[in-house]
């Protein structure tokens, strides 16, 4: 599309509108970017986000799983926790996934709990 552009290639009707959907598309990025509450909401989900990560870690080192099973474990969170660092956004996956490890390892902590008091 650039070389189209810089040597006076013929730009047909579907190129002219791609070329202006990129340009709305870049305009209302750049416009998010100058937002302050834009920026402020992003970084109080990004904080909050990074804290719920932080949760679900002390949890799974209360749950005292297997050393592999808590070293994958550990490895996907700082997987998620570098993605959300750099991009600022989780996918609907990774909110789904990190969910269930709450559970499940909320479920194995009281489990543990139930069965060290009962004795």
């Amino acid at each position: 599309m650039y070389k189209a552009l810089i040597h006076g290639r013929v730009i047909t009707p579907k190129m002219e509108e791609a070329n202006t959907k990129i340009v709305k598309r870049y305009s209302t990025r750049l416009r998010l970017e100058n937002d302050i509450d834009y920026q402020r909401k992003k970084s109080d989900f990004i904080e909050e986000s990074l804290a719920k990560i932080g949760m679900v870690k002390r949890l799974l080192n209360r749950c005292k799983y297997t050393i592999g099973y808590t070293n994958s474990s550990i490895y996907f969170l700082n997987s998620v926790e570098d993605h959300l660092r750099n991009t600022g956004k989780l996918s609907v996956k990774q909110r789904k996934a990190l969910n269930k490890m709450y559970i499940r390892f909320e479920k194995r902590v009281n489990k543990r709990l139930k069965k060290g008091s009962g004795k």
